[in-house]
């Protein structure tokens, strides 16, 4: 068992109120894992109902189980929600012990999870400074011309909020779940093959086409079955 989730069991944000989740973390004191992750997998699939704590423990129990895939996938879903450095590193350990590739996280990629991770903060921040301009402006406290570059970053900023919400920022990742997945040239069973691999490995998403996803691959374009690939969202 990994010591590290452990230790950053605190870092995640509090439980929603559900009756569920406070018998899986129940069952889950009491060392019952399998039985915990049933209701953790349920909440998740069936509500959308989750706390990152709750991801980190799917993930420490598919680690026990020896489920390196599921478990890079749990540490992915709650990286998107908190841009912590340890479970980076958590991941990155993960996919060095098992060669698996798509783990090499940027700098950009980093900030634009930490951005994700706090965009109600910031964007509570900068709505409530340009209504304090606002107020100034109205009041005559200061004058138009003064406020006028700030006002208009923070005009950009709340427009990249909204952008955000709706479009999202970085690209689309996922997770090839199944050994043995064919990479095509094309989408369509009949096209060449371009490789055979093996399941963990993250992939940069481009596009869907019917049952097949465009995915990066070696930094060339290849398809996938759909049914070897689990989103990360």
């Amino acid at each position: 068992m990994s010591i590290l989730f452990f230790t950053i069991f605190f870092r995640a944000a509090a439980a929603p109120s559900n009756p569920k989740l406070i018998y899986g973390d129940s069952l889950f004191s009491q060392n019952k894992f399998l039985e915990a992750f049933d209701i953790y997998n349920n909440i998740l699939e069936k509500n959308r109902q989750f706390s990152p704590k709750m991801l980190l423990k799917m993930a420490f129990i598919k680690e026990n189980e020896g489920d390196f895939t599921n478990t890079l996938y749990y540490l992915n879903l709650y990286y998107l929600f908190k841009a912590d450095k340890k479970v980076l590193d958590k991941m990155m350990d993960l996919a060095s012990d098992n060669e698996l590739k798509g783990y090499k996280f940027t700098d950009a990629e980093f900030f634009f999870a930490f951005y994700h991770a706090n965009l109600y903060y910031v964007f509570g921040g900068v709505l409530a400074t340009f209504i304090f301009l606002l107020i100034l402006i109205i009041k005559n406290k200061i004058n138009k011309r003064d406020v006028l570059i700030p006002a208009i970053f923070l005009t950009s900023f709340i427009a990249l909020f909204f952008f955000t919400i709706n479009f999202g920022l970085d690209s689309q990742k996922g997770i090839i779940i199944n050994d043995h997945s064919f990479l095509m040239e094309q989408p369509s069973a009949g096209a060449n093959l371009i490789e055979e691999v093996g399941k963990g490995h993250r992939v940069e998403i481009i596009s869907k086409n019917d049952i097949w996803y465009e995915i990066l691959w070696d930094k060339e374009t290849v398809y996938i079955r759909e049914n070897n690939l689990v989103l990360i969202n």
